[in-house]
């Protein structure tokens, strides 16, 4: 399984017969093989999240699809998906979970393999400035929760996952309590952007994360095998 790291939240997860990408936004877009079966996801419509330069795939490979949260509106057909759904897509399993923002989270599972992206579903652990936000706050937190319920028994091979060093000394309360509420071989940081030396650079002084062998922050248009 290959792994690239695009830029942001995007991703694309290479495996013997398919090809997953996953909220394409900013980076280079390599050119892919059209023999194998190419599925695109997109979590929700923030901008960061959704680049309609991904229908380009379809001027020169046939078995694109596209497989959006609801909220998208696009050109092209696309299965839709909504909160806490199951779908059967071709070969695919696709489960969703609600997002604490916008749009869904995605678990695919694919050739044996078991791949979650977060989208925007995290730990939004943002300063409260009055009562709204606190509600708010403690909304977010309880889809969290119950999204992770959900995931505790799955066995997860590769995990996109956020850390947004926005939250500055909140950044890495979603991590720690992903990494503790489910089992992922290896999770790939995603939603940081450009600040790609600050999450390092956190993780490195984090007595818990810094000895995670299997979280990996990775450069734009990085690859690994995994």
């Amino acid at each position: 399984m290959k792994i690239t790291y695009l830029y942001h939240s995007g991703a694309i997860v290479e495996l013997s017969s398919h090809i997953l990408i996953f909220d394409y936004w900013k980076g280079k877009l390599p050119k892919l093989p059209c023999d194998k079966t190419i599925c695109v996801f997109v979590s929700h419509a923030h901008d960061d999240h959704y680049q309609p330069a991904i229908f380009k795939l379809l001027s020169y490979c046939r078995d694109v699809t596209y497989i959006f949260a609801q909220d998208i509106l696009a050109p092209f057909p696309y299965y839709a998906c909504g909160k806490n759904e199951t779908h059967y897509i071709k070969d695919l399993k696709v489960t969703t979970f609600a997002s604490n923002d916008e749009g869904v989270a995605f678990l695919v599972s694919v050739e044996g393999k078991q791949i979650y992206h977060s989208g925007d579903l995290h730990l939004w652990n943002w300063p409260c400035e009055n009562e709204s936000d606190r509600r708010f706050l403690i909304w977010q937190r309880q889809v969290f929760e119950e999204a992770m319920q959900k995931l505790h028994d799955c066995s997860i091979d590769v995990a996109f996952y956020p850390i947004d060093p926005r939250l500055e000394a909140q950044t890495l309360d979603g991590i720690r309590a992903f990494r503790k509420a489910v089992f992922a071989k290896h999770v790939i940081a995603i939603h940081f952007a450009d600040r790609i030396d600050e999450v390092k650079a956190m993780i490195a002084q984090d007595p818990l994360l810094q000895e995670d062998q299997g979280l990996h922050v990775l450069m734009p248009n990085e690859s690994i095998t995994l």
